[in-house]
């Protein structure tokens, strides 16, 4: 009588073969097929299961990333200009730039570093923040969205000199079904004696797996 094969949700490695003084009885066919079967099944869940209505992910571990965002992402209140190739700049003093982080980061992914490229004009500091703006919320019931700061507000050293600012050590899961990630970058009082300059962000994130959004 025919049986039914119960996969396992499991990589088989190796699949093991009858050597040539073997009998090929139905014992061998069934191990075979057991091993091919839980193969199937395991691949299957990895790139979004049986009928392919879930998520693909790494089965492993996440493959830690990292994205460069340019300083022209940004937008910014009057006293922020864009006529320079490497870099946006500020000559009005404490104007804020700010730059969403949406199309930067797929959903699922573990952000855990934000950090930006910038010389003040003078000693006077800049500061950097990073807030999630409740945006699904606000649809669902319109109205202001709630904007929570995630990480610490980082500030430059009171030089002039380039200086790499961060938020600190983080682990915010996007989800830009639910929430914007917005970067505040606020010029320095100085700005207006010698321009403030931005270079941009890099964005650390734990990629789960491959995703649409």
């Amino acid at each position: 009588m025919p049986v039914s094969i119960t996969d396992v949700d499991v990589f088989t490695d190796p699949i093991v073969a009858p050597a040539d003084s073997d009998p090929a009885d139905a014992t061998y066919v069934r191990t075979i097929a057991q091993g091919l079967a839980n193969r199937t099944a395991n691949l299957a869940k990895r790139l979004g299961g049986a009928v392919g209505d879930d998520e693909w992910y790494y089965e492993d571990f996440p493959r830690a990333r990292v994205v460069l965002v340019g300083p022209r992402e940004g937008h910014g209140e009057d006293g922020w200009g864009y006529n320079l190739i490497d870099r946006a700049s500020c000559s009005l003093a404490s104007h804020d730039l700010f730059v969403d982080l949406g199309k930067h980061l797929p959903s699922g992914a573990v952000l855990t570093s934000v950090e930006a490229l910038v010389k003040p004009g003078t000693t006077a500091t800049m500061a950097l923040n990073l807030y999630r703006t409740a945006l699904g919320a606000a649809f669902a019931a319109p109205g202001d969205p709630t904007d929570t700061q995630v990480g610490v507000t980082d500030t430059t050293d009171g030089s002039n000199n380039y200086q790499v600012l961060s938020v600190g050590a983080i682990t915010e899961t996007v989800d830009r079904s639910a929430n914007n990630l917005v970067v505040w970058l606020a010029a320095s009082s100085g700005a207006p004696s010698t321009a403030d300059s931005y270079f941009g962000l890099r964005l650390a994130f734990n990629d789960q797996g491959p995703r649409n959004d």
